[in-house]
């Protein structure tokens, strides 16, 4: 089992300057124990206690080895606040111009020029810091009513009474659009809260919300209100309509172009989505490869490498995906190659969903040993970690495998667990059923002495074909007509 702990999973999570920046630290300071530690752990791919304990055998703190820890995590915190990551340099000038202003006028020490206020109400408003920029207006206002500083004429009043009502309204329309994207999430991640009723009712109200609701004129409030619409049906599973909201909130981050760590995130996570949307709503091709190419380019900034885990296997998945069910054998091979290069020096840790579309890539390459030792990974990890449509997949590509090498005699406990498997609530239909029924009386013509499995193949593809595409929607990973096809 996987051991944890918070200061291998920090120093994990930094970039190549982060921790050259902090070994010049530790030197700097002469904290050798805390440097000694820092190289040792840094060294593991994971964590692992017994073999630290190994490398630090001669330390002069292994008695007190948790106390160190401990000391070493609050350096790294302490050093980073002093590091600023070049992408966040304009958004930290700004803060920190926002902190000094505030903490001298509260003091009664501020400069009271409109002038540098004004300044950094513009910084702020660049920036999209709402609750700092109306902040920084009821400043100005209380520096005018006070008598401190003298407006310039009455409509100099006016125009600040009319920038703290407008982000007012601004801040009303974001936190009310944020309202209905966190209740369609409920939806989505958290139904399990909800009664059969409250579902429902839930789902009715964001349905008329969207169908009473006008896009907002101010350009911010606009994209919380797409989001809205971009999360809707994604939930009703309308990836076209997805997509084309999809497509505007990424014109929307380009042309603003946020340089804040957040919006860099935010925008690295929307472009890895419309990837996976893309593929959903069957886009063009042209389109797709656009998406990826500029996603990768995203990625290799040195700012999301704390990221390229979770980041990268949605990406990858999805694209491998894509290429299998396309016959895209070239660009798959290179992407596989790719991810495992990536997965043999330490930058990528792979996850059961991206295992997956790995077995599959190989079940269609046919190097089924490598299909098995890839299907195996998902087999054997904490079933916790694996989405349930995820192990129903692993279960199909198992049975696929094994007809294939012909081991009949494996094939029934993996019809028994698929069985067991199909009585969840989220895969408990027809088509599902149906398929299990196939694969039973496939199991039962392997068997029999004069086997017709050609005949038995070519009536399952025709009620295969005739399926609506949301039927069959678990098998994310198997192409089963393309197989069936073969056969």
């Amino acid at each position: 089992m996987k051991q944890k702990d918070k200061l291998f999973e920090l120093i994990k999570v930094l970039n190549n300057n982060e921790k050259q920046w902090i070994v010049k630290c530790l030197k700097a300071f002469k904290q050798n124990n805390n440097l000694l530690l820092f190289k040792c752990i840094e060294k593991q791919e994971t964590y692992n206690k017994k073999l630290l304990l190994a490398a630090l055998k001669n330390a002069p703190f292994l008695k007190y080895l948790p106390v160190q820890k401990n000391n070493l995590y609050n350096s790294i915190i302490k050093f980073l606040k002093s590091y600023i990551n070049e992408a966040e340099e304009e958004c930290a000038e700004h803060l920190d111009s926002f902190f000094e202003f505030t903490f001298l006028q509260n003091r009664g020490l501020g400069n009271y020029s409109l002038g540098q206020l004004r300044k950094i109400q513009k910084q702020a408003t660049e920036h999209q810091e709402h609750y700092q920029m109306l902040q920084m207006i009821s400043m100005e206002s209380d520096i005018i009513s006070s008598g401190l500083e003298k407006p310039a004429s009455i409509e100099d009043l006016e125009t600040i009474n009319n920038s703290y009502i407008g982000g007012l309204d601004l801040l009303k329309d974001i936190w009310n659009y944020k309202f209905w994207a966190s209740k369609i999430s409920v939806l989505r991640n958290n139904p399990e809260i909800l009664s059969v009723k409250e579902h429902k009712e839930v789902l009715a109200s964001i349905e008329d919300f969207i169908h009473t609701h006008e896009p907002p004129v101010n350009e911010i409030a606009r994209y919380y209100y797409y989001q809205v619409n971009l999360l809707y049906y994604l939930y009703i599973e309308d990836f076209v309509k997805a997509f084309f909201y999809t497509e505007i909130q990424i014109d929307y981050i380009e042309n603003v172009n946020l340089k804040t760590y957040k919006a860099q995130k935010e925008k690295a996570i929307t472009f890895v989505n419309s990837v996976a949307i893309a593929f959903l709503a069957k886009v063009e091709d042209s389109k797709i490869n656009t998406l990826i190419e500029k996603t990768h380019k995203l990625l290799k900034k040195d700012i999301f490498v704390p990221f390229h885990t979770p980041l990268y296997n949605q990406l990858y998945y999805n694209q491998l995906n894509h290429y299998n069910f396309k016959n895209y054998t070239t660009y798959s091979s290179q992407l596989v190659q790719e991810i495992l290069h990536k997965h043999k020096t330490a930058s990528l840790e792979i996850s059961p969903n991206l295992s997956l579309s790995i077995a599959s890539y190989y079940f269609i390459q046919r190097d089924l040993d490598e299909a098995i030792v890839w299907n195996n990974k998902i087999m054997s990890a904490p079933k916790k970690n694996i989405l349930y449509f995820v192990h129903y997949n692993a279960l199909v590509l198992k049975l696929l495998i094994h007809i294939e090498l012909n081991n009949v005699f494996y094939i029934q406990s993996i019809l028994n667990s698929l069985k067991r498997f199909i009585t969840k609530k989220e895969l408990a239909n027809d088509f599902n059923k149906n398929l299990y029924r196939f694969f039973k009386k496939f199991e039962t013509e392997m068997l029999s002495a004069f086997p017709n499995t050609t005949t038995l193949c070519r009536q399952f593809y025709k009620h295969l074909v005739t399926q609506k595409l949301d039927a069959r929607k678990n098998l994310r990973f198997v192409d089963l007509t393309g197989w069936i096809k073969t056969r």
